[in-house]
């Protein structure tokens, strides 16, 4: 007999990565060859991110597949969307490659990992009497006889500084600070996931004349308060299969290696959801054809008004389309029209890829459907490669995403100074020079952070 269980890890170049373990009880067991997929899931249970790959699994042996994404401190700072609740849900379905399967099991498990939080409120009395440069300097009590530390000083520009340097062999993977005012109420928080750092500086966090000219609110008895919040150790406190039981499930059957399309999962549609489907597709008392290059689409002005303050502005006010019974769309395909209308009846996506998932993404935020334009965009960012990459750092830019280009600016930055010498990118900074300049800084900015190439202060 054997059991499974996944585990999870933060890569060398800080990346997230899943794995699987079979655990053999049974000695005459053979090791098999498995096709997997992982895929994060939000708060509904749809994919976000998929990775497939094949394997095979010898008794208690690890098998990884891969980076699932590209950049943990990334994935915390969506944490809205890949974490909600503090909970991020993780799939795995799998398939055994060479004996063929009678049935399809499906279970359901959870594991609770919850950290160690410490918070404490650090008052620095006698502020006012504070230099430039003087340090003040906290420890956080420790069962070891080295420190986490907290250190705190004005600089030149008469701003307060604060670094963290944790001597111990704890992990400390976020820290937050917050200055309070007199009622403990927060002024200014800022905040850094870290995962395995050792130091921390939080630089400028707050200007030092603005606190003399609010003192008393913030200056009470001439204390600053400080509220400090660090989590680290996270630890597993249990493991559990909540349920189990048989149902056929659809495996999707892909080369190896390759990130998927975004798909809907094969729920069962509500009733809504499928009258809404036929409204769409018979064209049911419809008032308005949307006209592409090739296609006709019947539709219903009062849905799309419903759903896009575009298409509203254009039946409600002094535009041609208002009485018009045809409407020219000129920019977008029959297929992305298609994708397009279906996200507004029935909240799917269906599945995208390649530039289909692009095509989708300009028309998404041409009719300001920003939860649309927030999807295609996470699938757009789970398939970045080397060779387009370029095209939608353009893009992301063109539109005014700073989610994305942010996130395809990390990808450029992860394949270090050699893609600098690609021939993609010595056409992209031909035709982008700005763009590319942007893209430079931040990855010498990047690069001196994680070298560690701090300010010495002691």
């Amino acid at each position: 007999m054997s059991k499974w269980h996944l585990e999870i890890k933060s890569g060398i170049s800080g990346s997230v990565v899943l794995g699987i373990v079979r655990e053999i009880k049974d000695e005459k067991t053979e090791d098999i060859e498995l096709f997997i997929e992982f895929a994060l899931l939000n708060i509904n249970g749809l994919p976000l991110v998929k990775r497939q790959f094949t394997g095979q699994l010898k008794e208690n042996e690890l098998l990884y597949g891969g980076e699932i994404f590209q950049d943990i401190l990334a994935l915390f700072r969506r944490r809205a969307e890949f974490m909600p609740n503090d909970a991020l849900k993780v799939r795995c379905q799998m398939r055994t490659l060479k004996t063929p399967m009678l049935e399809s099991s499906l279970s359901f498990a959870c594991s609770l990992i919850r950290p160690d939080r410490r918070i404490f409120v650090w008052n620095i009395r006698e502020f006012s009497t504070l230099q430039r440069e003087q340090r003040k300097k906290f420890f956080l009590n420790s069962t070891t006889a080295n420190h986490v530390s907290l250190n705190f000083f004005i600089s030149e520009n008469e701003y307060i500084n604060i670094y963290m340097i944790n001597e111990t062999k704890e992990n400390i993977f976020r820290i937050k600070i917050s200055l309070l005012d007199c009622v403990g109420k927060t002024v200014i928080c800022k905040e850094e996931v870290a995962p395995g750092r050792k130091e921390s500086m939080f630089r400028n966090f707050f200007d030092r004349q603005r606190l003399i000219n609010e003192k008393l609110s913030l200056l009470p008895n001439d204390v600053l308060s400080l509220k400090i919040e660090l989590e680290m150790n996270a630890k597993v406190l249990y493991n559990q299969t909540e349920n189990q039981n048989t149902k056929n499930f659809r495996m999707i059957s892909t080369d190896k290696d390759v990130v998927l399309g975004y798909e809907q999962d094969d729920a069962v549609s509500s009733n809504f959801t499928e009258a809404m489907e036929r409204l769409l597709e018979d064209g049911i008392h419809s008032d308005v054809n949307l006209q592409t290059d090739n296609q006709s689409f019947p539709a219903h002005k009062s849905i799309l008004s419903a759903r896009s303050v575009v298409f509203r502005a254009m039946f409600n006010g002094d535009m041609m389309e208002k009485t018009s019974k045809c409407v020219p769309i000129q920019d977008i395909s029959g297929n992305t029209m298609r994708k397009l209308l279906s996200y507004i009846y029935t909240d799917k996506v269906g599945k995208l890829e390649g530039q289909g998932a692009v095509d989708l993404y300009k028309a998404a935020d041409k009719y300001e459907l920003m939860e649309l334009k927030k999807r295609c965009a996470t699938f757009i960012n789970s398939a970045l490669s080397k060779t387009n990459v370029c095209y939608i750092l353009t893009v992301s830019d063109m539109h005014y995403d700073q989610d994305l280009k942010q996130e395809v600016q990390n990808f450029i930055i992860s394949q270090g100074a050699e893609f600098l010498t690609s021939d993609e990118w010595r056409g992209f900074k031909k035709e982008h020079p700005l763009l590319a300049l942007e893209t430079v800084e931040r990855m010498v900015c990047e690069k001196k952070r994680r070298s560690g190439k701090f300010i010495k202060l002691f």
